[in-house]
């Protein structure tokens, strides 16, 4: 997959030159050196099974495989100076093979995706048009480079409602939905203009639905908002001819789909991971400096200990450093430990969470530590300040997941046979983990702080996660008392349901 494919749109020459810069003046040679071997269309496949160097010259080599071909063949990738030049030596390994679960290179396809290349909306105002003036909104792909460019297709359909009259709110839910949608594409490297059924299909099955546990009307929202999109693209000419995606979604289908993945997706025993557990995916949380690597295990303690979901941890309205500081600063007057902190959830509810002593203190931490020289605005960001897209955690936890996955097998059998009543995952259920079990995991030790410190989990567990349903919270009630023994609080949940 070439470099051009990792976009939805073909990067221009001027994005090139500013992504090498950026490469060059950060001296992040290895970014650097597979940053040319993808301008020289080497695909990843390719460059991922190189295995040597070779400097001649004052030229590095990159030697690789093509494929279906024994043969090494080198590449002259760059003139180096003599200090770049003695970074590398011959023979080291520069390209690990990314199927492999214990990788820990992060290789340009993940580099210029997951940290380089990220969607964002803007509001654009006072544009005139038969005599009134107009706002709209426009899709823009931020490259991290202090440089964005704007996303044409979906911005133009956006303008095109917004001559309709369509009113601001509804506007706004139109560009969440496609910066939704184009970051999936981003993240699975997919042309919009090429998205088949089946691809589609899976958008809204597995992100929607799966990860992003999306209500009914959300999801029928999406595909009023897609259809919309792509019936402008072929009438303005974006397409060449008209898309006919059938979405796989009817109502009475999709409420039974949904409970039945509800099941699967609140079956507590396969989503809860344990303490020791969760340690250990923080070890595969790997990055290519300090920085990114302490805010991506930030990333994840959110969702450990506050709970938080994958879309809240970068919100750009959630976790403002200067809010934090300032929350920080008055607790630590009164001599309190722990902060209480505004968080906009599901269809913009705002709830407070309290955070906890642990959690407080690593935010203050990183705030004053390694995040000190970056501008005020989301805690989670990326390095120059900017919000990152609402899957960055889930991503976060994916790759460190896939880090120590091949420790898990033996880890589990080990805890089990030194641990007796208590609860861990199986091998199998842990390998399906996705970033939502550590809400769930939280949920569940709420009820068991709850139980501890004297508060009713019928009223703390809801206030801090943001239920609406009564049922939720008795899932979570029910599992608290099956791990931790409480028989007469479990028994007597399950006789109300006889």
């Amino acid at each position: 997959m070439s470099l051009h494919k990792l976009a939805p749109l073909p990067l221009v020459g001027e994005d090139l030159r500013k992504i090498h810069d950026d490469l060059l003046g950060s001296k992040k040679l290895k970014e650097l050196v597979v940053f040319d071997l993808l301008c020289s269309g080497i695909s990843l496949t390719e460059f991922c099974g190189c295995k040597a160097v070779e400097m001649s010259d004052s030229y590095l080599f990159v030697y690789f495989k093509k494929t279906n071909d024994s043969h090494a063949y080198p590449v002259p990738v760059r003139k180096l100076s003599a200090e770049w030049l003695s970074k590398f030596k011959p023979g080291d390994l520069l390209f690990a093979d990314p199927n492999n679960s214990s990788n820990r290179w992060c290789y340009l396809g993940d580099y210029l995706i997951r940290s380089v290349i990220s969607m964002e909306i803007r509001r654009v105002q006072n544009i005139i048009w038969s005599g009134t003036e107009l706002s709209t909104y426009a899709l823009l792909m931020d490259y991290g480079l202090r440089t964005v460019s704007i996303v044409p297709a979906p911005s133009l359909f956006l303008l095109s409602e917004a001559q309709r009259g369509i009113l601001e709110h509804s506007l706004r839910a139109i560009a969440e939905d496609l910066k939704s949608l184009f970051d999936y594409f981003l993240r699975m490297s997919m042309d919009w203009r090429d998205v088949t059924d089946g691809e589609m299909t899976s958008y809204i099955h597995f992100h929607l639905i799966r990860e992003k546990e999306l209500k009914d009307n959300s999801i029928a929202r999406h595909i009023s908002s897609i259809k919309g999109f792509y019936m402008f693209g072929w009438v303005s000419g974006f397409l060449g001819a008209p898309k006919s995606f059938t979405y796989y979604y009817k109502r009475d289908e999709s409420k039974q789909y949904r409970s039945e993945t509800r099941k699967i997706n609140f079956n507590l025993k396969n989503q809860y991971l344990d303490r020791v557990l969760f340690e250990e995916v923080l070890s595969g949380v790997v990055a290519r400096s300090d920085l990114i690597r302490e805010r991506n295990e930030l990333a994840l303690e959110l969702g450990f200990r506050a709970g938080l979901r994958t879309s809240e941890v970068t919100d750009n309205r959630n976790l403002i450093t200067s809010d934090l500081s300032l929350l920080i600063s008055e607790a630590e007057k009164v001599g309190e430990n722990t902060i209480k902190v505004k968080i906009f959830g599901k269809r913009n509810k705002l709830r407070s969470v309290d955070f906890s002593p642990s959690l407080t203190k690593k935010i203050k931490y990183f705030m004053d530590g390694r995040r000190k020289n970056i501008k005020d605005g989301p805690l989670i960001c990326s390095t120059h300040g900017d919000a990152l897209r609402e899957s960055f955690a889930t991503d976060v936890f994916r790759s460190a997941k896939r880090c120590v996955q091949h420790r898990m097998p033996s880890l589990l059998e080990s805890l089990g046979a030194n641990t007796r009543n208590h609860y861990y995952v199986s091998t199998s259920a842990f390998n399906d983990l996705t970033f939502h079990c550590l809400r769930h995991t939280y949920a569940t030790n709420l009820v068991d702080f709850c139980y501890k410190n004297g508060f009713d989990p019928w009223e703390y567990v809801p206030e801090q996660m943001g239920h609406e349903d009564e049922d939720t919270t008795k899932e979570y009630i029910v599992f608290d008392g099956l791990i931790y023994r409480r028989e007469k609080v479990r028994r007597a949940l399950e006789d109300e349901d006889t």
